[in-house]
């Protein structure tokens, strides 16, 4: 359910960008906690299909990038 709910916002959001419409919302952030969450949100998947699911980061832990979290998720996604 929440997956479709995060789907439909994402293309919702779409629109709003095909618009001009969308205000982006810049944070600093650690890229590290960035990585953790994208990795359990594919581990999962990938495990339940079978698919061999690697996350390099040769970054120093203490990076920190600076831009919309919330944009970045919906493209990575």
């Amino acid at each position: 359910g929440n997956d479709l709910l995060t789907l439909i916002n994402d293309i919702l959001d779409l629109s709003k960008i095909e618009a001009g419409k969308l205000d982006l919302n810049p944070e600093k952030f650690e890229l590290e906690y960035f990585l953790t969450d994208l990795k359990s949100l594919f581990s999962e998947t990938a495990k339940t299909k079978k698919i061999n699911f690697v996350l390099n980061n040769n970054l120093n832990s203490e990076t920190v990038l600076e831009t919309d979290r919330i944009r970045l998720s919906q493209i990575i996604r």
